[in-house]
């Protein structure tokens, strides 16, 4: 893959080439077309690893949806297509572990949650540079809740407002996700705990004027859950934050700008 910078400024295909743009980036992404056909991926000897490849980039990219899922509504505070960044996270995940054969590695996130502790959704502006304040949590796995202490704001002190918009809330979602792994039959990745896989709950603040000073704020997160569903070690509970940055419309309320704030993921227990 090529970048095409200076004079160039073309989007399309020519001939068995093409030309894109991606949001965060201001350059044109060159693409060559081509490649070996599936089916020949499909069958031949030469390609048996990529086969294997092939098979647990599948567990990544499930791991990589359900932590995007995690942050409950967030997505639209990235300012790049985040996604590819947490596919390779899982991926690291997944090479660490060392039991199972190449073609059959699990993803277990439960054992390694600093890997993806601390995760922006922006590259840009991240999250401790628009919200310069700490944020207190309690998390308790077993009742599946969390207690959130918002601090004192003075928006002078913890507020970088570099859009100079109006208002500004703060958002935080507590969400499951589960391991992953191969089902009895070693064909299919699935959820090893699927009764809590992607249920969560969100707590979004009141919008408040991005000049002043707001006493601390409290909340408490409970996801609900069914009598049947149980909690086991092989579920992780992400808390994630972000800051959202708003205006007045036209009827006088408050309304959110397009990709105005930022989000990441505090803490995974």
């Amino acid at each position: 893959m090529a970048k095409v910078k200076g004079i160039f400024n073309v989007q399309g295909t020519v001939q068995n080439v093409s030309f894109y743009t991606m949001r965060g980036s201001d350059e044109v992404i060159m693409r060559a077309k081509g490649g070996p056909k599936k089916s020949t991926i499909k069958r031949s000897e030469k390609f048996a690893k990529v086969r294997l490849n092939n098979h647990e980039w599948k567990g990544c990219t499930q791991m990589g949806s359900g932590i995007k899922g995690c942050f409950w509504g967030m997505s639209r505070l990235a300012d790049y297509p985040f996604i590819g960044s947490l596919n390779a996270l899982a991926k690291k995940i997944q090479l660490c572990d060392t039991e199972n054969p190449q073609g059959e590695r699990s993803l277990y996130l439960s054992r390694h949650k600093e890997l993806i502790t601390g995760f922006n959704l922006n590259k840009n502006n991240p999250f401790d540079s628009l919200f310069k304040n700490n944020i207190g949590y309690t998390i308790d796995r077993e009742s599946l809740s969390g207690n959130i202490t918002i601090p004192r704001i003075n928006t002078e002190v913890h507020l970088n407002n570099y859009r100079k918009l109006p208002l500004f809330r703060l958002i935080i979602g507590l969400g499951c996700m589960s391991d992953i792994g191969l089902d009895s039959e070693k064909k299919n990745y699935i959820h090893l705990n699927s009764d809590l896989y992607h249920h969560g709950k969100i707590f979004t603040s009141e919008w408040m004027p991005t000049q002043g000073i707001f006493e601390e704020q409290k909340a408490e997160l409970i996801i609900p859950i069914q009598e049947y569903q149980k909690m086991n070690e092989h579920i992780s509970i992400l808390l994630c934050v972000g800051i959202e940055f708003g205006t007045l419309g036209n009827d006088g309320k408050p309304v959110e700008v397009k990709y105005a704030g930022a989000a990441k993921i505090l803490t995974v227990v």
